[in-house]
């Protein structure tokens, strides 16, 4: 199982559009002025929205009740610990008891399945900082921004989280593109003319280049640069096929090092290890101690807040956030 940390910044604007409280916000928007809504508010309004539990976009459900948030005031900075339940409301669930066989159907009516998923918020002096943990991947940002953004939208206010990139914070781990496959489908062309109106194509090839060479360097660095955010990621995907000439783009699957983990994985599926802080091998040593492995995993978001803050990127984001917020013009 591969465990990472993701971070965001986060903040409240107004709403600039389907504002319910556009007419006695429009000044505050002009002056590029933000919410007077303290995160400490947000939380505590945010757990009474979601104590039985709330449903974001395609059923997606999250619980974050008063038993489920621990806050603590560092001195530095406050801290609030979230073990939020996230998962999905109508769906199917079978529970099998492991000693005896029993079996427990849930036939999804009027019921979420809701799961573990672990939160960390820190506010200091630069601004809110919001730490998830995800496991494969998975993990519960989504369906909290979406659903803190219905709670938002009757105070016309939203929550903006702006990811923070690891390399951004100083952290060592970087990602190394080391192979890339593509599949694709090869056009043959027929001296038949009806056969050319669209092309016969022949059985999906498959080609490997190993990016540790040369000769590969450009696949490398497109895939480098689509990681890091300066190429969109469908720019990127035709790049890689440019040089396969009278093929079709197919698909594309990239062998990376990602500090000390090597990972395969689909193109589709880059934008789920972009940004985000590999603790893996350090979980990995506690796994079989659920305490300590709690205890191990508050210890590194800690210490990812703690470079994080020590870093340039929260001030780079906030800069950044208000050129944005400075440039727009009410219409």
């Amino acid at each position: 199982m591969i465990e990472t940390l993701m971070a965001y910044e986060c903040h409240f604007e107004y709403k600039k559009r389907c504002n319910k409280h556009y007419e006695e916000q429009k000044e505050a928007i002009k002056r590029g002025e933000r919410p007077e809504y303290s995160f400490e508010q947000f939380i505590e309004d945010y757990k009474g929205f979601t104590e039985l539990y709330a449903v974001g976009y395609s059923n997606r459900a999250i619980s974050f009740g008063d038993n489920r948030v621990n806050f603590i005031d560092t001195g530095d900075y406050k801290q609030w610990i979230i073990k939020a339940g996230a998962g999905q409301e109508g769906l199917h669930m079978q529970v099998v008891k492991k000693d005896n066989r029993e079996t427990i159907d849930y036939p999804g009516q009027n019921t979420a399945s809701l799961f573990d998923n672990m939160i960390f918020i820190y506010e200091g002096d630069n601004g809110v900082v919001a730490i998830f943990h995800r496991r494969n991947g998975s993990g519960c940002k989504s369906v909290f921004h979406e659903t803190a953004n219905k709670m938002l939208d009757d105070l016309g206010y939203r929550l903006e989280m702006v990811p923070i990139v690891p390399t951004q914070a100083g952290h060592l781990n970087t990602i190394v593109p080391l192979e890339i496959e593509l599949s694709y489908n090869k056009i043959i062309r027929s001296t038949d003319i009806a056969d050319n109106i669209e092309g016969r194509k022949e059985n999906v090839k498959k080609v490997i280049y190993n990016l540790q060479v040369v000769e590969n360097r450009s696949f490398k660095e497109i895939i480098k640069e689509v990681i890091e955010g300066n190429t969109d990621p469908e720019d990127g995907f035709a790049l890689l096929f440019d040089n396969l000439e009278d093929d079709e783009e197919g698909e594309a699957i990239i062998s990376v090092l990602d500090g000390k983990s090597h990972r395969r994985v689909s193109y589709d599926e880059i934008n789920s290890f972009i940004g985000s802080y590999d603790i893996t091998d350090e979980m990995n040593i506690f796994r079989d101690d659920k305490q300590k492995l709690a205890e191990k995993l508050l210890s590194l978001a800690n210490n990812y807040y703690e470079e994080i803050r020590q870093s340039t990127v929260l001030d780079n984001v906030i800069t950044s956030n208000n050129v944005e917020r400075n440039n727009y013009e009410v219409g």
